[in-house]
C-alpha cells in the first residue's frame, strides 16, 4: 500500500454510493441508468487501482488488474452514451449507432483480457496495466488512448452544444456543472494517466483525485439542483406539493382543472409552472389583467432567460403578434418596443394565438388560466371552437395544455361541453387537487 492507495478507496466508495442514490431515486429514467452505468465503470477503475497496489498476491493483482482496466476501457464510451441522452435523447438515436459506439471498446476489452492470460501477465508491467498496455505491439495504450480522448471529447462537445442551445434555466444550470464535473477532472486523467506514460513510461495517480472531485460536484448539482430528477427534499410548494407532484406526473400535460372563485388559484398556477421550469420544460402562461402584472413580477427569472412567456388577454382589437414576431424556435420572442416581454392577443383576434403555437418547442407546456373569461368575453360557442381547435394543434405537436375554468361563472351546460375536450379533469380543493375523469 502506498499513501495514495486510500483515496482510490474513497473514490470508489462516492462512486458507489452516487450510484446507489441514483437508482433508488429515479431508475426508470434512461439517462439516469446510463450515468450510474458510467459512474460504475468509475468505481471499477478506482477499485481495480486500490486492489492492484495493496495485494500482497499476484493473483490479487491480475484481479485488480482485469477490474482497472474494464473501468477504464468502458468510461469514455458510457459517457458518450449519456451526453446522448441527457436531458433528452438527441435526435433519432439508433440502437445500431450506440452498439458501433462500444465496439472499440469491446475489441480493446478482449485484447486486454489477452494480456492478463500470458504468464507472467504482461498487463501488470510495473504494477500498472496502463503501462503493460504501452508494451504490446500495435502499441495498445495509443489505441486506448485515442479512443477515450476522442469518446470523452465528442461527449464534452454535445454538452456544451446542449447547455448554449438550451433556454430552460434549471436545464441549463444542470448541464452547466455535469460538463464542469466530467470534464475537468477527465482532463487530468488523460493528461497525467494516458499521454505522461506515453511520454515517459510513468504513470501519476491523478484519477482517484479527478474522481473524487468529480463525484464532490455531481453530488452538490444533485442536491442543489435536482439533477436527473432526483429530490431529496419536497418542495416548497404552498402545501400542495404532493399532489402537484402527482398532477404532473400522473395525469400528463393535458387537463382541464376546476375551481371555485373562493380558491387563490394564482397561486397554484405559479406552483405548477414552476414545476414544470423546474423539470426543464418550456411554459407559456396565457393570463389576463390584473394577474398578468402579478405573474410578471413571480416569474421575472425565467421571462428574462425565455424560459417562459407571458402572453396577456386583452379586451382590445388589436395584437402586438405579427408575422416577423419571432426569431427562434425554442422561443417566443416579443417586440422590441415591448420591454416588459408581454406578448398581447385580443380576445377578437384568436388568430394570433396560432402564431405562438407554431413556435413553442416540442415538450413545451401552455398555461392557460384564463378560458372563463374568454368565455365572458367572446361566448361559449366561439371559445369552445378556439379551444377544440388548440387541443388538437397541441396534441399533434406534443405540448402540453393545462386549462383553468371557473365553474361557478358558468352554466353546467357550457362546462360539460369543456370537459369533453379533454381525458384529464382535475378539481382544485382547499388543499388537494382532485382527479375528477
Amino acid at each position: 500500500m502506498n499513501i495514495y492507495s486510500p483515496f482510490s478507496l474513497t473514490a470508489f466508495l462516492l462512486n458507489y454510493f452516487l450510484i446507489y442514490i441514483i437508482l433508488k431515486k429515479n431508475r426508470k429514467k434512461e439517462a439516469n441508468r446510463i450515468f450510474a452505468l458510467f459512474l460504475f465503470c468509475i468505481s471499477l477503475f478506482n477499485i481495480g487501482e486500490f486492489l492492484m497496489e495493496t495485494s500482497s498476491s499476484i493473483n490479487l493483482v491480475i484481479l485488480g488488474a482485469m477490474i482497472y482496466g474494464t473501468g477504464a476501457i468502458f468510461i469514455a464510451p458510457t459517457y458518450l452514451h449519456f451526453t446522448l441522452v441527457f436531458p433528452k435523447r438527441l435526435g433519432e438515436l439508433k440502437n445500431k449507432f450506440i452498439i458501433l459506439m462500444y465496439l472499440p471498446g469491446i475489441i480493446l476489452f478482449i485484447q486486454f483480457i489477452h494480456l492478463l492470460s500470458l504468464d507472467p501477465p504482461i498487463a501488470t508491467v510495473s504494477g500498472s496495466p496502463v503501462l503493460g498496455l504501452k508494451n504490446v505491439i500495435g502499441g495498445g495504450l495509443l489505441y486506448f488512448g485515442v479512443i477515450f480522448i476522442f469518446f470523452y471529447t465528442l461527449g464534452g462537445a454535445i454538452l456544451w452544444i446542449k447547455y448554449k442551445k438550451t433556454n430552460a434555466p434549471v436545464e441549463r444550470i444542470q448541464l452547466g456543472y455535469v460538463f464542469l464535473g466530467t470534464i475537468l477532472p477527465a482532463i487530468a486523467g488523460i493528461n497525467f494517466e494516458i499521454i505522461y506514460p506515453l511520454l515517459y513510461n510513468v504513470s501519476l495517480p491523478v484519477g482517484r483525485f479527478a474522481s473524487i472531485v468529480e463525484t464532490i460536484i455531481l453530488s452538490y448539482v444533485i442536491l442543489r439542483y435536482e439533477f436527473l430528477e432526483i429530490a431529496f427534499k419536497k418542495p416548497e410548494i404552498k402545501g400542495l406539493e404532493r399532489s402537484l407532484a402527482k398532477f404532473t406526473k400522473i395525469l400528463g400535460d393535458s387537463a382541464l382543472v376546476i375551481y371555485k372563485t373562493t380558491v387563490d388559484y394564482v397561486d397554484i398556477v405559479e406552483d405548477i409552472a414552476w414545476v414544470y421550469l423546474n423539470r426543464g420544460r418550456n411554459v407559456v402562461l396565457v393570463t389576463t389583467v390584473p394577474r398578468t402584472n402579478i405573474y410578471h413580477e413571480k416569474f421575472e427569472t425565467p421571462i428574462k432567460t425565455d424560459a417562459l412567456k407571458l402572453v396577456n388577454m386583452s379586451f382590445q382589437s388589436t395584437s402586438s403578434t405579427s408575422s416577423g414576431l419571432f426569431v427562434d424556435v425554442s422561443a417566443i420572442k416579443p417586440k422590441v418596443e415591448q420591454e416588459s416581454k408581454v406578448l398581447n392577443i385580443s380576445m377578437t383576434r384568436l388568430e394570433y394565438f396560432t402564431e405562438i403555437l407554431e413556435k413553442i418547442p416540442k415538450d413545451g407546456v401552455i398555461i392557460f388560466d384564463s378560458l372563463s373569461m374568454l368565455i365572458l368575453q367572446r361566448g361559449a360557442s366561439a371559445t369552445f371552437k378556439f379551444i377544440t381547435e388548440t387541443v388538437e394543434q397541441t396534441i399533434n405537436k406534443q405540448i402540453g395544455f393545462i386549462v383553468f375554468l371557473n365553474e361557478e361563472a358558468h352554466e353546467k351546460r357550457e362546462i360539460s361541453s369543456f370537459l369533453e375536450l379533454f381525458i384529464n379533469i382535475v378539481r382544485i380543493s382547499k388543499d388537494k387537487l382532485e382527479k375528477i375523469k
